[in-house]
């Protein structure tokens, strides 16, 4: 392990001898600067362990250098010398420049202290590597930490996944993984059939849409259904990611990442528990239980992001608790966890040192007051409600969050027309009082509760950027004019994808005659609804009832579909033998045979059509010779 440095700035040369000497007792080697310029620089170049800083209120040298260094990506702690109580006390507020103590004398414990957690909990990890050396819990934790937006790509044995944070949340996972394709977790659920899933893949693939889009497009899954299942699979792909500790991973930064993806904010903290708990190894459990079970545990983060975030897991009571020495068994049995589930919250806060454990409690970090840099914890209501996991959600705000969502996808996704609820023929007047009230409907306001809600903001913006678009652009007659025709060929892009499912229909039913006609009936008639304008599919359809008839009203019905067909297409040679074979079924033969030998007219190789005109021969030769004979 490398020797801690300090850097000290400070007005007194008395003073800044006196820091140094007390950092020395405790093995730090120190460094001073001569400007706020070359603090900076000395930054750069030796990433120093902790800064010694004026704690004086003025301007200069201590609050704005400390300020424009965080800005500029500096995290190590920070103590500022003071020279006052008074002085101290003001700067516990200041909770963008954590962590840092404020104190009038260097005190060893104080020092050692941020040194040995605080320094740590905040080394930045390199931005490509492999996760054997890192691990993927202490990549969520720095990027909860620091508020990091960006992606986070992983690599292991030619599959790869993308994370997607915002902000510090997880929002988003994309993978190569078949088994964890969208329609295939909904397969093996029993959310939907094969059957559902090959044509839901098949419209995809046909129009370019993501599979969910298909699913609801189809009819199988509702807007609300898909927002809910999609978190769970977002989710589930993180989970798994924690199975792949040998991966390599690259960290990008820039929102930039963000843009054409569906975001969903997760709390970091549960899903590396979720994932931890999932992989740890069930031979160690008992083992690494008897190891931890006996320790005594203190909070030490000074991250408001991560005590935000450890309220959703503990409950700010327990949190509140955890300032102080704390069984890690009690507290395990107070959240009614089970071992695996305790082992992965305690030795991930461990590890990456938001929890210092120890065997004993006198060996905790407590020299010095945890009130001096422990942030005031955030009370229920400054909580976000249903963003986070692990807290019941205000049903008030669930059923407002609700509401936004189903306006959001309804008139996000309708034409212009649709989206401000008027007639095509609608004139600039109600134009005009469609967008006022829309926006009035859906205006910040209405939905305060929702405003810390980054999903729900988004939803409002969404909803009155396309109401106001749609209002501007029908309210000018060329833009209209040019909309319309754009809406003509989207229509008829439409009516093109609607025939492509009639097809795919078609064929279901196809692959189920003769033995299962009963199974073949819904989807001939789905296809003939798609595309009336296919007599192939109402001549099968017609034929699927009259095989699967449970009555003779069934029977005459598949007469007629099959007749109308004919009526469309004459030269379907099979719907004469259809028609033939319903005729020979009904005890009208000889009618039966004219029909067999049109459909011969037609096709001269319809071996089924000749089969019936030689029986029906054979019969009338029988009949005849039995007349005959009488």
């Amino acid at each position: 392990m490398t020797q801690p440095t300090a850097l000290i700035f400070l007005n007194d040369p008395d003073r800044s001898a006196q820091a140094a000497n007390r950092l020395a007792d405790v093995g730090v080697r120190s460094m001073t600067a001569a400007s706020p310029r070359q603090v900076g620089a000395m930054c750069d170049a030796e990433e120093p362990s902790l800064l010694v800083v004026e704690g004086s209120l003025a301007p200069e040298p201590g609050l704005e250098l400390v300020r424009w260094l965080r800005r500029g990506g500096v995290s190590c702690p920070v103590l500022f010398m003071c020279g006052s109580k008074v002085e101290a006390a003001s700067l516990k507020e200041l909770h963008e420049l954590r962590p840092f103590v404020a104190c009038q004398v260097v005190d060893a414990a104080v020092v050692e202290y941020f040194l040995g957690y605080a320094d740590a909990s905040l080394e930045t990890p390199p931005p490509r590597g492999n996760l054997e050396d890192v691990g993927l819990d202490a990549l969520f934790i720095h990027a909860l930490r620091t508020h990091w937006t960006g992606r986070l790509e992983l690599v292991c044995q030619g599959t790869s996944k993308t994370i997607f944070f915002d902000q510090g949340a997880p929002v988003y996972c994309s993978s190569n993984i078949l088994s964890e394709n969208f329609g295939q977790i909904l397969l093996r659920r029993g959310v939907i059939s094969e059957v559902e899933y090959e044509w839901a893949r098949k419209l995809q693939l046909r129009e370019g849409i993501r599979q969910g889009e298909a699913l609801v497009k189809i009819g199988i899954l509702s807007h609300e259904d898909l927002f809910g299942y999609l978190r769970e699979q977002i989710r589930e792909k993180m989970v798994n990611a924690f199975g792949w500790p040998t991966a390599s991973y690259g960290m990008d930064e820039g929102a930039h990442h963000l843009h054409n993806i569906t975001r969903f904010r997760f709390n970091a903290l549960e899903v590396v528990f979720d994932g931890q708990q999932r992989f740890i190894h069930r031979g160690d459990v008992q083992e690494l239980w008897d190891e931890y079970r006996g320790s005594w545990g203190v909070l030490t983060s000074d991250s408001p992001q991560v005590v935000r975030a450890l309220i959703q897991v503990f409950g700010i009571e327990r949190l509140e608790t955890l300032q102080q020495p704390q069984s890690v068994l009690r507290l395990a049995l107070d959240q009614g966890w089970d071992k695996a589930r305790a082992l992965s919250v305690f030795t991930t806060l461990h590890a990456n040192h938001v929890v210092h454990l120890a065997r004993h409690p006198t060996a905790l970090p407590v020299a010095i007051s945890l009130e001096r840099f422990t942030p005031d914890l955030p009370n229920e209501a400054q909580v976000d409600h249903g963003e986070q996991e692990g807290q019941e959600p205000d049903p008030q705000v669930i059923e407002m969050s609700e509401a936004l969502w189903k306006a959001y996808l309804r008139i996000t996704s309708a034409d212009h027309f649709d989206a401000l609820g008027i007639e095509r023929g609608a004139g600039a007047f109600e134009i005009q009082a469609a967008r006022d009230e829309l926006l009035s409907t859906y205006s910040p306001m209405a939905f305060d509760p929702l405003l810390e809600q980054s999903q729900m903001i988004r939803a409002i913006q969404g909803i009155r950027t396309k109401v106001s678009n749609a209002a501007t652009t029908l309210a000018d007659p060329q833009a209209r004019a040019a909309y319309m025709e754009a809406l003509r060929e989207s229509e008829e892009s439409d009516r093109a994808s609607q025939f492509l499912r009639a097809e795919d229909e078609f064929l279901a039913g196809m692959s189920k005659l003769p033995e299962r006609a009963e199974e073949a009936l819904p989807h001939f008639e789905v296809a003939s609804q798609l595309n009336a304008l296919e007599p192939v599919y109402t001549m099968y359809h017609g034929w699927a009832r009259f095989m699967s008839a449970t009555s003779l009203e069934h029977k005459y019905e598949g007469e007629a579909l099959i007749t109308r067909a004919l009526e469309t297409n004459p030269l379907l040679d099979n719907g004469y033998v259809f028609l033939a074979r319903i005729l020979m079924d009904t005890g009208r033969g000889e009618e039966a045979a004219r029909f067999a030998e049109q459909a011969l007219s037609f096709n001269p190789e319809n071996v089924a059509a000749r089969d019936i005109v030689d029986q029906w021969g054979d019969v009338a030769r029988s009949s005849s010779s039995v007349s005959g004979r009488c």
